[in-house]
């Protein structure tokens, strides 16, 4: 079900970001996240109207179902039909979104047909490739390798941390349904300021760093007064869910940026999967560890987050730019 459930988030996420246009990319990236706290907040009711873990799971396959539909009935983005090659698929929809949106084919079609003309030439026509080729032209692209290997560390910290804090607030004394409501609406704040903050001259990438080392810093502080003072800690752990959910809503964007569309989707894939071992990672230690070595297991968190900072320094802004705009990628794929 948890697998389900992260394939037809990321597909909608993906393909939500690839049908948006620049200006609104970042707001629609928020609303995305924002429905993951309605879900929040669905799943928190459910379960207290429920008492019945038998009855939650049938409500959440019903969920998931529904959303499978769905996918089923939504169209291919414009994007990726390009991506592959599939221009006659790509006019068919393009005629749709016309006629939707009440335009002639004199407000779209000449264009069509020139970028058409530009991508049949002989000069810039794409090899077919098989599989295996296109394997070994994508492992032989360092460029690419590289950001996947530092996105995926970034993923994995990032959900590490998220796990940690809300591990933390799970196992202080408050009724579970109270925190997790409080949780998502922490949650949502995070993934409005966010928008905000992408929105201005800091970018993703900035804006990714500021929110990261905030987190770091609720991280080093709370084995410091998780002793002393539970309500400071409460107090800190919530700033530090806060701060880890600005951070994942920006990095959930920024990384759909990083890629082209003919590699968008299999290199999110790869990142959901890496992020899932930190999901993993996070309970089992706290778990397991006895209490009085918990306390490195923050400072451990914290290092890994600032260690997260210094690799996104070599990647590049997305701000304003379009999702295919990644030219040393897609013209090595040229004849």
């Amino acid at each position: 079900m948890a697998g389900l459930t992260h394939l037809t988030s990321t597909i909608a996420f993906i393909t939500t970001l690839e049908w948006t246009s620049l200006k609104y990319r970042s707001f629609i990236g928020n609303l995305a996240f924002l429905s993951f706290v309605f879900g929040e907040i669905l799943i928190t009711l459910f379960a207290y109207m429920a008492r019945n873990w038998q009855k939650l799971l049938w409500a959440n396959t019903i969920f998931i179902g529904i959303s499978l539909l769905l996918i089923c009935f939504t169209d291919e983005s414009p994007l990726y039909l390009y991506s592959k090659n599939q221009y006659t698929r790509l006019e068919r929809l393009l005629r749709r979104m016309a006629k939707r949106n009440g335009r002639q084919d004199i407000d779209w079609y000449p264009v069509f047909q020139e970028l058409l003309n530009t991508q049949l030439s002989p000069i810039v026509r794409k090899k077919q490739l098989t599989f295996t080729q296109n394997v070994k032209q994508f492992v032989s692209h360092p460029t690419t390798i590289k950001r996947i290997l530092i996105v995926g560390f970034i993923a994995f910290t990032q959900t590490l941390l998220y796990y940690k804090i809300s591990y933390g607030l799970a196992t202080m004394k408050l009724s579970p349904y109270i925190a997790i409501l409080i949780g998502a609406i922490v949650e949502a704040l995070g993934y409005i300021t966010a928008t905000v903050f992408m929105s201005m001259r800091l970018g993703r990438k900035y804006s990714f760093i500021i929110f990261t080392v905030l987190t770091s810093v609720c991280i080093l502080i709370i084995p410091l007064i998780i002793k002393h003072s539970t309500p400071a800690t409460v107090i800190i752990s919530r700033m530090g869910k806060f701060t880890i959910s600005a951070s994942n809503c920006i990095t959930g964007v920024y990384i759909a940026e990083l890629f082209p569309t003919s590699i968008r989707s299999t290199t999110n894939g790869f990142v959901v999967a890496v992020s899932r071992l930190g999901a993993i990672t996070s309970p089992i230690i706290d778990a397991s560890i006895h209490e009085q070595y918990l306390p490195i297991t923050f400072y451990v968190c914290a290092a890994l987050t600032l260690i997260s900072v210094l690799l996104s320094l070599a990647l590049p802004e997305t701000k304003d730019k379009p999702l295919d705009d990644m030219s040393e990628f897609t013209n090595s794929r040229h004849l």
